[in-house]
C-alpha cells in the first residue's frame, strides 16, 4: 500500500544515469545522503539531485496524475533499479509509510527507506534576472574542456571560460609547477556582458555529458 505512479522504463534509466553523477558523494563529510530524489507533480515526475554546489533536474510524463509522491533513491538502490529498467518497458513505483516497491511484468524490487535531509535543491537553482547568456556548440565546448583539463593545476582542477568577445570564447588552463597551459577558442553568440570564470572540468564535463541538445 502506498502512493503509485507507472513510468516508462527509457526516460527513468537516462534520468537516474544523468542524475546519480550529481549525487552527494561518500567521501563528503557533509551530513547529506547521497540519494536521488523522485517528486511527482501532477502528469510530471521530477527527478532531482545535488552535491549542494551544482544542480541535475529532469521531468517525466507519467500515464496519470500523482500528487503526494516523494521517494529519495539511495544507492543501494539505484545500481538493481538500473539493472531492472534495462530489461523492461514499465515500472510501478509503490512508495509505503516504511518502504518502496518497484514492480515489472517479471521483476520484483523492494527496500527500506532510510530518513535523511535531502539537499535543498531551491538554495542552488539559479536565477535570472540579470544574467549574460552564451550560445555554442555543445561538443566543440566538450572537446575543448576535455583537451584542457589534461594541463589543468591537479590541485585546483580548474579551467577558466572567458567571453571578451561577442562571437567567441576562451576556454584556458594552466599548470605552473609543470609550466604547461592551453587555450582553446570557440564560436558563440554572447547576449549581455562580458564574463569570465572558473569552475572544476569534471563538474562542467557532468553538466555537458547530460545536455543532449546541440548547443
Amino acid at each position: 500500500e502506498g502512493d503509485t505512479i507507472k513510468v516508462d522504463s527509457t526516460p527513468l534509466l537516462s534520468a537516474i544515469t544523468d542524475a546519480y553523477k550529481f549525487r552527494t558523494p561518500k567521501d563528503d563529510l557533509r551530513p547529506i545522503m547521497t540519494c536521488i530524489n523522485m517528486t511527482a507533480n501532477g502528469n510530471l515526475l521530477e527527478v532531482f539531485a545535488s552535491d549542494t554546489k551544482s544542480l541535475y533536474g529532469t521531468s517525466i510524463e507519467l500515464e496519470e496524475e500523482a500528487t503526494g509522491f516523494i521517494l529519495n533513491l539511495t544507492d543501494t538502490a539505484i545500481v538493481p533499479l538500473k539493472n531492472m529498467l534495462v530489461q523492461c518497458e514499465e515500472v510501478t513505483i509503490i512508495n509505503g509509510s516504511r518502504n518502496f516497491t518497484i514492480k515489472s511484468t517479471d521483476a520484483l524490487m523492494s527496500a527500506t527507506k532510510i530518513e535523511g535531509r535531502y539537499p535543498n535543491t531551491k538554495s542552488v537553482i539559479p536565477h535570472y534576472e540579470k544574467c549574460s547568456r552564451i550560445t555554442l556548440n555543445t561538443k566543440e565546448l566538450t572537446e575543448s574542456v576535455k583537451r584542457c583539463a589534461m594541463t589543468a593545476d591537479k590541485a585546483t582542477a580548474i579551467v577558466t571560460i572567458s567571453c571578451k568577445m561577442p562571437n567567441s570564447i576562451e576556454v584556458a588552463s594552466k599548470d605552473i609547477d609543470f609550466n604547461k597551459s592551453t587555450v582553446e577558442y570557440v564560436d558563440c553568440q554572447l547576449e549581455g556582458d562580458f564574463i569570465e570564470f572558473s569552475i572544476k572540468y569534471a563538474n562542467l564535463l557532468n553538466v555537458l555529458s547530460c545536455v543532449k541538445a546541440e548547443n
